[in-house]
């Protein structure tokens, strides 16, 4: 689809672009920050908090201990997560702190079978309303910065009305709102997605061997910031990676070996950042001695061999081995994941689904959770429009930057189908998101349509 006012000279266009940009992300900052004192109160808010100041303190103290970055008391607020999400909370609430609360910092945890809102907030398992509205002006704040970001990917995979029409579609998605309202981490998530999009719509583009090389990498690196908010990141990411790979070599008739090396430059750069970020996996090398590590080894093989101890107990018995095989913990962390997602499944049984999955799931998805009730109608016909236009593209030997948004759209449609155990709204964001900029193009050119059958109709 052509570029609307592509024939205006480059600095007009980049002016018009910056300034809807600012338009947009202004107006969601306004809608959002005037729900940060509005919108309810959720259980898990208190986690993210506590465990925000937890680990922002220990960055500032430099306190690397492995143990204590585990946080096994937080369960699924400590090392369950990587802790992005958490320094981006904590940060801002750490500094409001210093300056405004005696340089206080909270840490408490809601009882869900402890009482309501009012009983924890008096036991002190709610933060204080300055500490939370600190913290959920920060989500809101990058709730602003989402729309604003799809919007730019609107334009760049269609045109500039369907990034207006994707924009408002979302600023005004009451799931959306109240998500980017709370202070939890899936708005960070959802950004970073959103962000990896855009740079993968310029893998796309580009033409010569050093811009694939950089774009790959430069996607790697969003795809690790991503992960290190939320661990199914990189899996998100390295699923849609592949399949632009794959389509990019398939069209422009690259090389496997070609495909390949855009694969590992993005594998390579994304875990250089999650590591980077994650000092549970960082070795600490000063602590290294050789003669201990062999006196470990011998007991240590005959404990593994007989299968007579847990993990836990290895690491704390075995001191030089955990720390070397810290890097490892990062891999043991799909794990915890898949026991965690089950655990959930069993303990939040007033959120399972009520019917067949498959009838609430799409029904939530393109109903309860949708801005307009009629948007599922210019869903579809986005999505038609969408694998029509890719498979001309196709044909036509050129690669097609809607297909960032439709690959984005299905890779997350079917890994939440596949694996959401909790009918939790705020997991649906991803494919709502990228939903309303298909839903957009949809809308777009049924009026386009539209105003053509009215200009040619008979006086």
């Amino acid at each position: 689809m052509p570029r609307t006012n592509s024939s205006l000279p480059l600095p007009v266009r980049a002016l018009g672009l910056l300034a809807l940009f600012v338009l947009t992300t202004s107006l969601t900052g306004y809608i959002l920050f005037s729900n940060v004192t509005k919108t309810s109160f959720h259980g898990d808010e208190p986690g993210w908090i506590s465990e925000g100041f937890y680990y922002v303190d220990l960055l500032i103290k430099r306190d690397f201990d492995r143990e204590k970055w585990l946080n096994r008391k937080a369960r699924g607020w400590g090392a369950f997560n990587l802790p992005l999400g958490k320094y981006i909370i904590g940060a801002p609430i750490t500094i409001y702190s210093s300056r405004h609360w005696d340089g206080k910092k909270y840490y408490g945890f809601y009882q869900w079978n402890g009482g309501g809102y009012k009983e924890q907030k008096r036991k002190g398992n709610v933060p204080p309303d300055e500490i939370l509205f600190t913290a959920r002006r920060v989500t809101a704040f990058f709730g602003a910065l989402t729309v604003g970001i799809v919007f730019i990917l609107g334009y760049l995979t269609y045109n500039v009305w369907a990034g207006v029409i994707a924009s408002f579609l979302l600023m005004f998605n009451g799931l959306f709102v109240e998500t980017s309202t709370r202070a939890m981490i899936d708005i960070f998530y959802n950004f970073f997605m959103i962000l990896f999009c855009i740079v993968a719509v310029w893998f796309l583009k580009s033409s010569t061997r050093w811009r694939r090389i950089f774009s790959s990498a430069l996607f790697g690196v969003v795809v690790g910031l991503a992960c290190s908010v939320k661990l199914t990141g990189i899996i998100i990411g390295a699923i849609l990676f592949g399949l632009l790979s794959v389509y990019k070599m398939y069209v422009e008739n690259k090389s496997r070996s070609d495909a390949a090396n855009w694969v590992l430059v993005a594998m390579i750069s994304s875990l250089v950042v999650i590591y980077a970020l994650n000092p549970l996996f960082w070795i600490s090398f000063g602590k290294i001695d050789a003669g201990a590590l062999i006196k470990e080894s011998r007991p240590l093989y005959k404990e593994v061999v007989r299968e007579g101890i847990r993990k836990d107990e290895m690491y704390a018995r075995y001191p030089q081995f955990a720390n070397i095989t810290k890097p490892f913990d990062f891999f043991n962390m799909f794990f915890r994941w898949k026991n965690n997602n089950k655990w959930q499944t069993i303990w939040n049984k007033g959120k399972m689904w009520k019917q067949s999955k498959a009838i609430e799931f799409n029904s939530d998805f393109l109903f309860k959770h949708a801005t307009i009730w009629f948007q599922w109608i210019f869903f579809f016909l986005g999505f038609t429009i969408f694998t029509v236009k890719i498979i001309k593209s196709i044909r036509q030997s050129k690669v097609s930057p809607l297909s960032v948004t439709l690959f984005f759209f299905l890779v997350n449609y079917i890994f939440l189908f596949s694996t959401l155990g909790v009918n939790w709204g705020r997991w649906y964001m991803a494919i709502i998101i990228s939903g309303d900029i298909i839903a957009a193009v949809g809308i777009y050119e049924a009026a386009i349509w539209t105003g053509r059958k009215i200009v040619r109709r008979p006086a």
